[in-house]
């Protein structure tokens, strides 16, 4: 499934950036998958597409992450380039 794929992309990028020191864990795969068909629940669909995943992403990843310290970046800037850098599949 192409959206399963994405969500696990995503948040496997917050453990291999260099700003970041401990990632998200694997069950964070999970609540973006929740959080994003309530997302799409809340637009009333019955489908989840990229934008839901993208939005969920951030909200469920934002606590989820530690920074390097010294970091002056914020962690949602973080997420938002991660965001950036894994295209999104296209839906047919």
């Amino acid at each position: 499934d192409q959206i399963a794929d994405y969500i696990v992309r995503l948040v496997a990028a917050t453990r291999t950036d260099d700003r970041i020191l401990r990632g998200a864990s694997p069950r964070a795969t999970l609540s973006v998958a929740a959080l994003s068909k309530a997302v799409a629940q809340l637009q009333g669909r019955d489908y989840v597409v990229p934008k839901d995943v993208q939005e969920a992403f951030l909200r469920a990843a934002e606590h989820r992450i530690q920074l390097i310290p010294g970091q002056d970046v914020p962690v949602v800037d973080i997420l938002r380039q991660i965001l950036k850098k894994n295209r999104a599949p296209k839906l047919r």
